[in-house]
This record gives C-alpha cells, sequence and structure tokens, in this order.
C-alpha cells in the first residue's frame, strides 16, 4: 500500500481517472436533449400560410418561364442585361462579399485541422556560476549559445463535432452569399427591363406630345384669325394660347424625363451617365399569359428564398457550437526539432529532441459567458426563422399581387383600346365633315388632340403591363437568360461538396425537456432543413471572376436578395 502510495505513478494515474471522468459526464451531458438542434425545417417556418393554389389563378399553362427575356424579342435588352450583370458597381459588390464569405469557410474548415509550423531560434546566453556561495573570489562568467531548428503540431480534436458545425454555417454562409448574387443579377436584369421600356416609352411620349404641340400651334394659329374677323372672343383665345403654353411645357418635361430615365439606365449597365443611350421606336408586344406553378414550388424557386433557408440552418449550426462550449476540449501538441550550442554538431543524433503531450479543458465557472452565448445565438437563429417566414409572405404577396394585377391592367387596357377606336373613329368623321366645309378647323383639330390623348393613355396602360410582368416573372423566380442547351446559365459554377456529412435531423424538444442545470432558456421546434437544402449548405465555394462570362451569368447553386441598384 504504502508503495502504491508513492508511486511516481500515481499522478499520471490520477490524471487519467480524471479525464476519464470529465469525458464520461461530457459524453452523458452530450447526448442530453440541450444538445439537439432546434430550428424548425423551413416548411413548418411556413406551416399553415402556404395554399395549395394562387389566390389569383395563372391563366397560362405549364411551368414557371425560364428565359423570360426572350420572350420580349429585343436583342438590344439583352445585350444591355449581359452589359449590366458585368459592369454593374453593386452586383459585383455583392460578387465580393460571396468570395469573402468563401473565404471565411476556408478559414473555419482549417480549425478541424492539426496545426504545422517550422520552428527555430537562435540565442546567446550569459550565466554566472558562483559555486562559492560566500566566498569572496569572483564567479566565472559562462556566454552559451542554443541554436534550434523544428517543427511543431498543435491540434484540436473536434471530439464533438463544435468545430464542424461552425464549418457547416460557414459553408452555408456561402452558398447564401452565392444565392443572394443570384437574386441580385435577377434583380439587376428585371431593373434593366424595366429602364429600357420606360425609355422607349419616353420617346413614343414625345413624339406624341410634339405631335399634341403641333396641334395646338395649328389651334391658336387659326383662332387668332378668327378673333381678328370678330368670330371668337378674346377670352377664348386667351384659353386656347394658355392651353398652347402647357402644351410647350409639356415636351419640355417629356424630353427631361426622358434623358433622365437614359442616365439612370446608363450608370445601371455601368456607363457614364451622358443620355446617349437610343432606345427601340416601339414597345415590344405583350408575351403571352403567364404560367405560376404551385405557391409551395415558389420556396425552392426563389433564390432569395432559398438563401433565407440556409441562414436558418446556418444559425442552428452555430447555436449547436455555441451549446458545445460547454463540453471539455481536447488538445495534442507535439514538438521535434534538434538543439546544439554549435552549428557542427546541430544535426548530431544528440542533439534531436521531441516532445508530446495531450490537454483537457472543462469550463467551470466563466460568469455565464458560454450561457450567455448560447441564449444569443438561440435569439438570432429564431431571428432568421422569422425573417424566413416574412420573406416567404412577401413573395406569396408579390405574386398574388402580379397576378391580380395582369389581369385587372388587361381588362384596363381593352377599355382604353376601345376609347381609342373611337376616338379615331370620330377623328376620321371630323376630318371628313372639315373637308366637306361643315365643320370647321379647331373641332377637328380638337377630334385629333383627343386620338393623341387616347394614345398616350394606350402607351401608359402597356408599359404597365410590360413592367408588371417583369415584376411577376423576377416574383416566380424565373431565370432571365438560359444557355443554348437549355440549361441555367449557372449550372458550370456550382461548387464542389464539403468532405464532411450534415448534421443528423433531431426530435422536437420542448422547454420542459431542457435541464434546468444549463438554465431557462426558451427552446423552439427542432428540426433542419430537407436533405437537397442540408447538401447545399455545406458547399465549398472558390472565388470566381468579378466580370463573369456569357456563361457564368448567375451562378446557381442547385438561389438588401441584395437588389443591384446603383
Amino acid at each position: 500500500m504504502d508503495a502504491f502510495m508513492f508511486s511516481p505513478r500515481r499522478p499520471l494515474l490520477r490524471s487519467a481517472l480524471l479525464a476519464g471522468t470529465v469525458a464520461g459526464s461530457a459524453i452523458t451531458l452530450a447526448g442530453c436533449s440541450l444538445f439537439q438542434r432546434e430550428a424548425a425545417e423551413p416548411k413548418a417556418v411556413v406551416s399553415g400560410v402556404v395554399p395549395e393554389a394562387w389566390a389569383n389563378p395563372a391563366v397560362g399553362q405549364g411551368n414557371v418561364n425560364d428565359d423570360w427575356l426572350k420572350d420580349f424579342n429585343d436583342p438590344t435588352l439583352t445585350s444591355l442585361v449581359e452589359e449590366a450583370w458585368s459592369n454593374n458597381a453593386s452586383l459585383l459588390g455583392a460578387i465580393s462579399r460571396r468570395d469573402a464569405a468563401a473565404a471565411r469557410a476556408a478559414i473555419d474548415k482549417a480549425g478541424n485541422l492539426p496545426r504545422l509550423d517550422f520552428q527555430a531560434s537562435v540565442g546567446r546566453q550569459r550565466q554566472i556560476n558562483d559555486f562559492l556561495g560566500n566566498s569572496t573570489l569572483v564567479p566565472d562568467d559562462a556566454y552559451i549559445s542554443r541554436i534550434r531548428f523544428g517543427l511543431g503540431l498543435s491540434w484540436e480534436l473536434d471530439v464533438w463535432n463544435r468545430v464542424l458545425d461552425l464549418s457547416h454555417a460557414a459553408a452555408g454562409d456561402v452558398v447564401s452569399a452565392m444565392l443572394d448574387v443570384e437574386a441580385a443579377r435577377f434583380s439587376l436584369a428585371a431593373q434593366t427591363a424595366s429602364l429600357w421600356f420606360a425609355l422607349v416609352a419616353a420617346d413614343q411620349r414625345i413624339e406624341l406630345a410634339q405631335a399634341l404641340q403641333k396641334s395646338q400651334n395649328e389651334t391658336v394659329r387659326i383662332s387668332r384669325e378668327r378673333e381678328a374677323s370678330g368670330l371668337l372672343s378674346t377670352a377664348e383665345l386667351i384659353k386656347l394660347e394658355s392651353d398652347q403654353a402647357g402644351a410647350d411645357g409639356d415636351l419640355v418635361a417629356r424630353r427631361l424625363e426622358r434623358d433622365r430615365i437614359a442616365r439612370s439606365l446608363e450608370v445601371l449597365v455601368g456607363r457614364y451617365p451622358a443620355a446617349a443611350l437610343q432606345a427601340s421606336d416601339t414597345l415590344p408586344p405583350m408575351p403571352p399569359p403567364v404560367a405560376a406553378g404551385l405557391p409551395s414550388s415558389l420556396l425552392e424557386r426563389r433564390p432569395d428564398l432559398q438563401a433565407a433557408a440556409l441562414r436558418v440552418t446556418a444559425s442552428d449550426d452555430r447555436l449547436m457550437a455555441a451549446k458545445k462550449n460547454l463540453l471539455p476540449r481536447f488538445t495534442i501538441n507535439a514538438s521535434g526539432g534538434t538543439q546544439s550550442k554549435y552549428r557542427d554538431l546541430l544535426f548530431d543524433d544528440d542533439s534531436f529532441t521531441w516532445s508530446l503531450g495531450g490537454g483537457l479543458l472543462q469550463p467551470i465557472f466563466d460568469g455565464g459567458q458560454i450561457r450567455a452565448g448560447i441564449r444569443a445565438q438561440r435569439a438570432l437563429m429564431v431571428e432568421s426563422m422569422q425573417k424566413y417566414r416574412d420573406k416567404a409572405l412577401s413573395a406569396f404577396r408579390e405574386v398574388e399581387d402580379g397576378l391580380a394585377t395582369e389581369a385587372a391592367l388587361r381588362q384596363q387596357r381593352e377599355y382604353v383600346q376601345r376609347a381609342l377606336d373611337l376616338a379615331t373613329r370620330n377623328q376620321g368623321l371630323a376630318r371628313q365633315s372639315y373637308d366637306n366645309g361643315t365643320l370647321d378647323a379647331g373641332t377637328n383639330l380638337g377630334a385629333e388632340r383627343g386620338v393623341v390623348l387616347a394614345r398616350i393613355k394606350a402607351l401608359d396602360l402597356d408599359l404597365a403591363l410590360l413592367n408588371n410582368r417583369i415584376a411577376l416573372d423576377l416574383a416566380l423566380g424565373g431565370s432571365p437568360v438560359l444557355r443554348a442547351d437549355g440549361a441555367k446559365a449557372t449550372d458550370d459554377t456550382t461548387p464542389a461538396l464539403l468532405k464532411a456529412p450534415p448534421p443528423a435531423a433531431a426530435t422536437p424538444v420542448s422547454d420542459e425537456a431542457a435541464p434546468g442545470a444549463w438554465g431557462s432558456d426558451t427552446d423552439v421546434a427542432t428540426g433542419t432543413l430537407p436533405p437537397k437544402r442540408r447538401l447545399g449548405a455545406e458547399a465549398a465555394v472558390e472565388p470566381v471572376d468579378a466580370n463573369p462570362t456569357r456563361a457564368d451569368v448567375v451562378p446557381l447553386p442547385s438561389d438588401a436578395a441584395a437588389a443591384a441598384t446603383p
């Protein structure tokens, strides 16, 4: 017994027993409900608000329209969209943020690997060898030189997958950033198309305003002659001259508005705002009715919704990592090298040294820092779930608004067309009566102005229909452009997957199931993303060229979305 008590191996045995006890306790705690996942699946987040069909049914049949720019049959518009994708500053900034997220993901992934460093040191030291105690003799001086070269290894063993959870979260951020870029490109294409059609309509409004001004000038000229002959009162002439001045001012305003639109479009595509962009002669015809698909498919089609869903998973991964800070950490440290006084003996067999050791760190008291971190991450996770729900509801609203607005605008366009047809017919009859001498010139010119005003209303409705269709295509998540092989122009940039398995799904956890020893934090329903979404969250992204080619228009991983406004 005494031999055992004073054995030099007893401290080592005691340490091993302590480490085993801590590890066993940690394994027991790791299996408790506190360490289960808490984030709800995306479908559960929007449970009860996803209808089986749209409240405003789409007239079109089939799948949601991809390559919707092609429906407008405008090569100039397609060219402008590609130019904007290459030169828009906001989009290039989003691409840089994506690349930064990829770099951060690589940093987090590296935390799960051992670190090997080269170590070297050279030094000279003066020591005093005082072997004579209180002797009056002067101690001898000793100068010692040391030269050392070697390698050092340090590795935190990720026993509880804490570092892996952080790596998964960072990978999810990368894919979310990729989806943000895709959403920004979709939005940029829609903004470009909307401004392009606004520019075309502005040129047509100028033409109509010029026709209205010409008619007004002719009416004033005739009215002055009639006023001079006593056939028209001065007050009536002043009223017509006032209308003429209003027409002149309207033409100036139309030209100013046209140049403003042109400059906005030029900045959007990365050009200098010189208002030198020339538009097409007429607006394209309205494309056929759009197919909207099922409301539930919108969650997987829109890149901004996919990004929001991945952020829910990433926040849950960070919450898991925060919880695992309660568990002990295990480290391995090793070093090896050669050390000598003299350079010639540096690589002698007797000069080689090595060391190997392990460490364990178990938090006992930290003033509540770890538990506060868990509460903070849980709050961020709940926030990400609410943001996803809000974004999904907003997406449904955008589609419903687009479907309802298109139906209403089409009906309104029919009425305006009828009014235009009637105004045109009235103008023809007035012209015929004027030629026959049974109608005065002023009334005839008034009929001409009625046709111009009806054409302006029809033009405004045509532009509103086109803009609503662009917004509806964007809300449905359709891709603006497809490659020649029929695939989205992003498939070539799909990233490779990380070499790490996804965390397993967990069963729901109630507030009562969480152990009271860790605090009374409010838990939420647990779960994970579907396998398809979880797979995307593990993608590692390599930075790509900030000026993508035609085949790299939209980097699709399977998806403020940051709108690409200048």
